[in-house]
């Protein structure tokens, strides 16, 4: 799905769980230096890269109702309706290892191979949060894996 898609079904996910009183996860995810991918094999390659790393988050993200969407440039999202910070965190992990075993050449990485890093969130909503909240939750603790050395998933603190 496109950043349009995702916004409008976070916007439908955010009220349907407000009104059951259950949490709603996101992940998100940032290919790690990217720009050094397509700087260095081009850009049909870093199309391609994109590519095999949607076919893992779509076979990652199993559960009926889920959403795997671009956000932008080599942002991609997790949309994950009544999923916990544990359900959520475990399918962070999923994804990290699925990208790790999938092992795409990245000769401009010290681990040699394209990886993600990843910021997860989940809350409950209620009239004090906003859709936003959640996103900004995710991108926080993605912008720490991104600090604290990439390739890990952080986990927002509530």
């Amino acid at each position: 799905a496109n950043r349009r898609s995702f916004d409008l079904a976070l916007e439908e996910e955010w009220n349907r769980a407000r009104r059951a009183d259950i949490p709603l996860a996101l992940i998100m995810l940032d290919v790690d230096h990217f720009k050094h991918f397509n700087d260095h094999y081009g850009h049909l390659a870093g199309d391609d890269c994109l590519r095999s790393l949607t076919q893992i988050l779509l076979k990652e993200v199993r559960r009926s109702g889920e959403l795997v969407a671009r956000y932008g440039g080599e942002e991609f999202v997790v949309l994950m309706p009544d999923s916990n910070a544990q359900a959520v965190l475990e399918a962070a992990q999923r994804i990290q290892r699925a990208v790790r075993v999938l092992g795409l050449i990245h000769s401009k990485t010290s681990p040699g191979i394209v990886t993600f890093s990843l910021g997860v969130a989940s809350l409950r909503p209620s009239l004090q949060h906003t859709p936003e909240d959640l996103v900004r939750q995710a991108d926080l603790a993605l912008y720490r894996a991104k600090a604290l050395g990439r390739d890990r998933i952080e986990l927002a603190s509530a």
